[in-house]
């Protein structure tokens, strides 16, 4: 008796009911893909998944990767992971954008074309660079504040951390926190903490002018040390 070949997988657009959120699921039967789909986009709520045949998708069933170009192509939108815009077809048309120019799959960050994914990855290596810049200046002002002080780098819940946006084309330090420790400190580490606090930006319907400014305060992990690193500070004042 010849045992059966197993069905082909093939493509099914499953989207959630009421947002219309989805994606491309290979099975090799609709019950399959529907379930499939109501756990990955859906909640896992079977009833609220929608599952139709996609046989433009067919060609992608061996991999598994689905470009977001030739989605697009048959009617689906994305946001763009650099610019922000919704890529559709009426975006790729007004635009003049080939499908095939589209940069990223169904299951990966998307761009409009590889120019907009070159402009974030400058993005994001110029905040690198930004954030690691600050990073050094704290410490060394640590460091000067407090010659004994020893920097906690490898602290599962305290480590040093540097945040920075952009703002009207200019990196901005958002905030941070250097831990580290002294001698005259018994039950954990301090840090130095800068944050960026803005006022409320409304009143009476009317925009307030943005008063954002950035604080710097030394922090002590427990109350218990707090005279002792106020102590610390009397005895070692800051150098002029």
């Amino acid at each position: 008796m010849e045992q059966k070949a197993p069905k082909p997988l093939l493509a099914y657009s499953v989207t959630e009911e009421f947002e219309g959120t989805g994606g491309i699921v290979f099975a090799r039967s609709a019950i399959a893909a529907r379930r499939m789909g109501a756990e990955r986009y859906a909640d896992g709520e079977f009833e609220n998944a929608l599952c139709r045949r996609a046989p433009y998708a067919d060609e992608y069933a061996e991999s598994g990767v689905v470009p977001a170009g030739r989605l697009i192509a048959e009617g689906w939108h994305f946001e763009c992971s650099g610019c922000g815009r919704t890529i559709d077809n009426d975006y790729l048309w007004e635009n003049d954008i080939d499908p095939d120019d589209v940069v990223g799959t169904q299951d990966s960050s998307v761009y409009c074309n590889e120019l907009c994914e070159a402009h974030e990855a400058l993005e994001r290596a110029q905040r690198k660079v930004f954030d690691r810049r600050w990073m050094r200046r704290l410490v060394k002002f640590v460091k000067a504040r407090f010659p004994e002080a020893e920097i906690v780098r490898d602290s599962q819940f305290r480590r040093p951390h540097v945040y920075g946006d952009r703002r009207n084309g200019r990196h901005l330090l958002r905030d941070a926190n250097i831990p580290f420790t002294l001698p005259c400190l018994e039950h954990g580490p301090a840090s130095l903490v800068v944050e960026r606090h803005q006022s409320p930006g409304m009143r009476y319907g009317r925009k307030e002018k943005d008063d954002s400014r950035k604080r710097s305060v030394f922090y002590v992990c427990h109350p218990d040390d707090r005279e002792a690193i106020n102590a610390y500070m009397q005895a070692n004042p800051p150098r002029r």
